[in-house]
């Protein structure tokens, strides 16, 4: 029934949107350029929206984010770190949203544990 998949749907962005908060804190900026036209990128869409939800952006407001809307290019994200790294992800052969939140979190990963062992304090959550 609708009322299933509105539950359904709640909880999974409830879960999104915790897993973005922390990952966020080691995000320096995020640069995309999107093309409203092309469905094929439709999880970077997914990703931008959930990046920016309210409740994310407060985890890291030294965030920056540089969104363009680009009806002839490729579609593309480039997320700078705090260790001034960049992942750089062609959204186009990407159809879930959790494939880029997961190369994003492996990333926040390896500057933890950097970090750690350096003894260099992690930005507050």
């Amino acid at each position: 029934s609708s009322r299933v998949l509105w539950t359904l749907a709640v909880t999974q962005l409830k879960a999104a949107l915790k897993m973005s908060q922390p990952m966020l804190r080691f995000v320096k900026s995020v640069k995309a350029v999107v093309n409203p036209w092309d469905h094929s990128v439709l999880s970077s869409r997914e990703f931008l929206a959930r990046i920016s939800a309210n409740k994310v952006t407060k985890t890291n407001p030294k965030c920056v984010y540089d969104i363009k809307v680009d009806w002839n290019s490729a579609p593309h994200l480039e997320i700078e770190f705090i260790d001034n790294t960049k992942l750089a992800i062609d959204p186009k052969g990407i159809s879930d949203v959790r494939q880029i939140m997961t190369q994003i979190k492996n990333k926040a990963i390896d500057i933890e544990e950097v970090y750690s062992e350096k003894g260099i304090d992690l930005p507050p959550i």
